[in-house]
Order: structure tokens, then C-alpha cells, then sequence
């Protein structure tokens, strides 16, 4: 089958930048540290604290996607970057400059387009070194140029701040705020089609407490997250109206723990939520504010370094005001186990089940029921690889759609310094649906030059 020219000189062009990517990082960085000793040295690692909070009924991030790059990849001690020193606080910069292949850009199932995208990803992380307390502030923020679709060019930006008041060794107050200004994908279920993607932002408060008495552990927590979407138009001009869409969710949740024996705890926790739409009714018609609560309890596992874990099953329920919505409910999951079965690689299985919000006509919510694994391992101090290999299986309530979505992944990072690192990106994508016109499949290839202090 003959090659379309214009998709060769693309293929030609993002193979070109990759190698000029590589050339730089290899000549004017330095050369590759290879085939140095590992280091198997015992190291703290804070991946043993408990976080049972995780919220089982839960809304998916808008722009579907991730901009957490922080400053420490994993790699060994020894390709850690030091960091500015600013007296209190420690400053990690870091600047990414990657090029990407995307096969079909807008997500379709019929006239796939491709594209090659330029992404300039300057971020920050800002922690502490105080002896009590902890406070940190991660910056995360991402240059999209696309060379086919302009229209699609787009600033995305995320600022967390986390902090932590230590009362005593047995009681700790936390607080997290976050803002985040992104764009919605295009093979969101809930994509308004618009000629440009939906703009979303998203900022969120979380206030918690941790208190420890004897073998017991209570968390008890209170979330506030305030979501709006942006009209976008269509190619015609005509504005597609996203107000409708604008909510705020209220939660709140308590987890209690007790330590059955070493290394073993049972876990109770309970959730409640309230969703409030700006608008009465949407533009179809339809009361979306809702209420939700959900209880679950299980096991967390926690065997020094080697397996931790939670593995927790329950019960979800939501309550819509509109009666021509359905109320779903049924059973939650939530079970992460992180096992290390050496100081080079970690594995880690996941299943989940719980609800996402959506605006789709005629439906309530999602419910989506996912799998994946996850490994890495490392190669050498300065290369490691990962992989992640994912099912998700989603119910639309009260319109018949389900989706089959297949997703695997792969990654390497070789630092040729602890200031500078390469990473190649590639993964498939495919949705299987029984909706019109909404099933896909989709890969990426993309190679990232990294710049830190």
C-alpha cells in the first residue's frame, strides 16, 4: 500500500528532531554513565505510608491526562539532582523539550489524521527541610504546538500545594490546594466536538487530619472541588455552550484502621458527596445535581519494604434530583498492591470500580471498572523501564453504551547526568464501544529531553 507523502515527510520530520534530541543530549551533555555498579544500599523510602483515603466514587480529570514531571525520576540516589538551595526550602527546576507522533489525533473511528507535536514542559518543585511541619509546592506547566492542527495548540498548568503540621508524633494536620488549567480530550465520551478543545479549570481544597492512638489509625477528610468548562465553536462559528457543565462537589470521608497483627491492618471507610450544578437543568433538559456516599472495608498490607497494599470492597450508591436519570449503585473496589520483589523492580496490580460524572444525553453517570498492571525495573543506576498494561470496562447509565478500553504503555529513561535525562514514550490505545461512531484505536511515540538542577 503506497505511504501518503504528506504522513512520510511527518514520519521523516519527528524521526529528524528525535535524532537531533539524542545528538544534543549525547554531545553536549556528556557521555552515557553505562555499565556502572547498581546500587542495592537500604534507602528511607516513605512509600510504606498508609493512604487509605483514596476516593472510590470519583470524578476522571477533564483533560484525561497527568502533568506530574516533578523533579525526581527513578533512578538511583546517585542521578538525583541536588537542587537550589534557598535556605528553608530546596528548589528543583526542570525544563522537558519533547517531540511526539500521535496516529490519530482527534480520536475517530473513521478519517484518522495524524500529527507531530512540539511540547516545551517547564515545571518546579519547591519542599522543605524543616525539622517539624512539611510544606511543598509543585508546578507543572506544558507549550502544546501541533504541526497538522493549530487549532489544537494549547497551555496546560497544574500547581499543587501540600502541607503537613505535625501536633505531636501522633497526630498530623494536612492541607492541599490545587488549580490546574487544561483541555479536554479529545476522546473524552464527553467531548463537546468543538473546532478547538473544551478549556477546563479545575481547583480543588482538601483539609485532613491523621490521629494515632495505640493500634487504631482515623483519617477523617473534607474535599471541596470546583469544576468549569469553557464554551468552545464549532467550525461553522457557532458556540457550543459548556455552562451547563460547571459543578461543585462537596465531600467528605472517614478511613479508620487497626492493626490486626504485624503487617496487617483491617480497613473501614466511609464517604459522602454532594454534586451542585450551576444550572438548574441542562441543556438537555436534565437536574444533574446529585448526592453519593459509598462504604468500604478490607485489608491494608504492610510488610516493610517488600508489599504494601490495600484491598478494599464495599458499596456505591448515587441519588439524582431528576427523576428521569437513573440513581446507579452497586459494588465498589479498591485494591492497589505494591510489591517489590527486589531493591530493582516493583510491580504493581490494581482493580477498581467506581463512578465518574458525565453530561452525555440521557445519562447518569459512568461506572467504570478497571484492571492494570504496572512494573519497573532498573537497568542500571542511570536507565530504568516501566510498563503499564490496562483494561477498563464502562457502563453509561440509563443509555445502554458500555466501552471496552485496551491501553499499554512503555517507557525508558537513561540520565546522562543527574541534570540531564532522555525518555522514550510509546503506547496503543484502543476503544471498543457499542455507540456510534465512538470506537478508535490510537498510538503515541514521543521522545523527551530533560533539563534539571
Amino acid at each position: 500500500m503506497a505511504v501518503e507523502p504528506n504522513r512520510l515527510r511527518m514520519v521523516m520530520k519527528f524521526c529528524e528532531n528525535a535524532f537531533l534530541l539524542g545528538v544534543i543530549a549525547s554531545l553536549a551533555l556528556g557521555t552515557p554513565a553505562l555499565g556502572q555498579t547498581l546500587d542495592t544500599s537500604p534507602t528511607d523510602d516513605d512509600r510504606t505510608e498508609r493512604k487509605n483515603s483514596a476516593n472510590i466514587t470519583q470524578e476522571t480529570a477533564p483533560a484525561g491526562k497527568t502533568l506530574d514531571r516533578g523533579s525526581q525520576l527513578d533512578l538511583s540516589d546517585s542521578f538525583q539532582p541536588k537542587g537550589v538551595d534557598l535556605g528553608s526550602f530546596v528548589l528543583f527546576p526542570v525544563l522537558e523539550i519533547g517531540e511526539s507522533y500521535n496516529s490519530n489525533f482527534y480520536a475517530s473511528e473513521t478519517n484518522e489524521e495524524y500529527d507531530l507535536s512540539t511540547a516545551l514542559s517547564p515545571s518546579f518543585y519547591l519542599n522543605s527541610n524543616f525539622n517539624r511541619h512539611s510544606l511543598s509546592v509543585l508546578g507543572d506547566f506544558e507549550y502544546l504546538f501541533n504541526a497538522r492542527h493549530p487549532d489544537d495548540n494549547q497551555f496546560n498548568s497544574n500547581v499543587n500545594v501540600h502541607g503537613v503540621y505535625d501536633v505531636d508524633k501522633d497526630n498530623d494536620l494536612v492541607a492541599n490546594i490545587s488549580h490546574a488549567y487544561s483541555h479536554e480530550d479529545r476522546g473524552s465520551a464527553d467531548d463537546a466536538g468543538g473546532d478547538k478543545p473544551t478549556p477546563t479549570m479545575t481547583t480543588g481544597v482538601d483539609l485532613g487530619s491523621k490521629h494515632k492512638f495505640g493500634k487504631n489509625i482515623l483519617e477523617p477528610q473534607l474535599s471541596v472541588t470546583r469544576s468549569v468548562f469553557y464554551d468552545v465553536d464549532t467550525s461553522s462559528g457557532v458556540s457550543i455552550n459548556n455552562d451547563d457543565r460547571d459543578r461543585t462537589k462537596v465531600g467528605v470521608s472517614l478511613t479508620y484502621s487497626r492493626e490486626l497483627f504485624p503487617g496487617y491492618a483491617w480497613v473501614l471507610k466511609t464517604g459522602a458527596d454532594t454534586i451542585r450544578y450551576d444550572t438548574k437543568r441542562d441543556d438537555f433538559g436534565f437536574n444533574r445535581s446529585s448526592v453519593g456516599g459509598e462504604v468500604l472495608t478490607g485489608v491494608g498490607i504492610e510488610l516493610t519494604n517488600v508489599m504494601r497494599g490495600d484491598v478494599l470492597v464495599g458499596y456505591m450508591a448515587r441519588d439524582y434530583e431528576d427523576g428521569n436519570l437513573n440513581d446507579p449503585m452497586g459494588m465498589a473496589v479498591q485494591a492497589s498492591i505494591h510489591w517489590t520483589p527486589s531493591k530493582l523492580t516493583i510491580i504493581s496490580p490494581s482493580i477498581s470500580r467506581g463512578m465518574n460524572e458525565t453530561t452525555l444525553s440521557n445519562a447518569a453517570s459512568i461506572t467504570s471498572t478497571t484492571a492494570a498492571v504496572t512494573a519497573r525495573h532498573e537497568l542500571a543506576r542511570n536507565t530504568v523501564v516501566g510498563s503499564t498494561a490496562s483494561y477498563s470496562y464502562r457502563e453509561f447509565d440509563g443509555i445502554g453504551r458500555q466501552d471496552n478500553i485496551y491501553e499499554i504503555t512503555g517507557q525508558v529513561t537513561h540520565a546522562f547526568t543527574p541534570e540531564t535525562y532522555l525518555r522514550l514514550d510509546a503506547g496503543f490505545k484502543k476503544r471498543d464501544s457499542n455507540a456510534r461512531d465512538s470506537s478508535y484505536d490510537q498510538g503515541v511515540v514521543s521522545l523527551t529531553l530533560g533539563l534539571r538542577m
